[in-house]
């Protein structure tokens, strides 16, 4: 079963969503899902008073998962897809604060751009936002000391500042730019900025990889290939060049990661959304730290093919 979820009028209202088990919403028939409840300002309310709620029909056999697609500006529905573990959600519109939040598989795909407090508490499944993203994406909630544990996420656009806090595994991508207090306190994981990333991120880092094309703010040091955060001098060890071959295997699944997304939208009519370029290099500048926590994570900053003569 595959639903497809349309507000009846726009919506004013902001309506917390965390306790609909869309798992559980994917599996009713349209009357059935009308009577599943949300919390509209404090009071609980039926979805079909809201939205209106139909049947999802594909042309493609064999969908993977059951499908929830919400159509239009989700941006005041909070904490979307909470828990979800097998069931593929798409919102063709912009979604707001705490989506995924603990999301523990399956698929969230956001066509547009999404809040605060995404993926909170991640434990699996995968993530797509094709917009920009708010602040604390991938983070822990309140009084957790853990953040992201697992999965993938993939941003098309850029985010806001502590992109994951205390992450302790996973993949994170984002194609833009990633504000600033990035990777604070990360334990393991991996993220990768193809933009630029702002100003103190990596501080009390104890394990895990930013691969990051540019650092700011920067100076530039001896080597005029590598910018080097002037926050970062002294937490971290001077860069050095290294080929690493893992990073063709974080590429290559990365590249897979990209080809699922394409796949699962093109099954619902949507293509020819905007692809990533998944970077190819393996030749870095290599930093460890952070040194004040007795730190062995790394910041990776490619060197350019110009560059790469003189590495070998």
């Amino acid at each position: 079963m595959s639903l497809l979820l349309e507000w009846k009028t726009p919506n004013p209202l902001w309506v917390d969503m965390q306790n609909l088990s869309f798992d559980e919403l994917a599996k009713a028939d349209p009357k059935q899902a009308a009577l599943f409840r949300v919390s509209v300002e404090g009071r609980s309310t039926p979805l079909g008073d809201l939205v209106r709620i139909s049947r999802l029909h594909s042309n493609v056999e064999g969908i993977a998962l059951p499908t929830v697609m919400a159509r239009g500006d989700f941006s005041r529905a909070l904490r979307m897809g909470a828990r979800l573990q097998n069931t593929c959600l798409i919102i063709d519109g912009n979604a707001g604060d705490g989506i995924g939040k603990q999301l523990n598989g399956g698929a969230i795909y956001v066509l547009g751009e999404a809040g605060n407090y995404v993926a909170e508490d991640m434990k699996r499944g995968t993530l797509c936002i094709f917009g920009n993203c708010g602040n604390r994406l991938a983070g822990p909630s309140a009084g957790r000391l853990k953040g992201m544990e697992g999965g993938d996420v993939l941003v098309y656009g850029s985010v806001g500042d502590r992109l994951c806090e205390r992450m302790r595994r996973g993949t994170v991508f984002v194609a833009g730019n990633i504000g600033a207090y990035a990777c604070h306190q990360m334990i393991a994981g991996t993220v990768v900025c193809q933009g630029e990333v702002g100003a103190s991120c990596c501080l009390g880092m104890r394990r895990g990889t930013l691969f990051a094309t540019r650092l700011q703010p920067r100076v530039q040091n001896e080597n005029p290939d590598n910018g080097v955060s002037r926050s970062l001098q002294g937490l971290f060890t001077n860069p050095r060049p290294f080929e690493l071959s893992f990073l063709a295997l974080l590429w290559k699944h990365l590249q897979s990661m990209e080809t699922q997304v394409q796949r699962d939208l093109a099954r619902w009519g949507y293509e020819g959304h905007r692809r990533l370029a998944v970077p190819n290099t393996r030749w870095v500048h290599r930093m460890l730290g952070d040194l004040q926590v007795d730190g062995r994570g790394e910041i990776l900053l490619p060197i350019p093919p110009s560059g790469l003569h003189s590495q070998q």
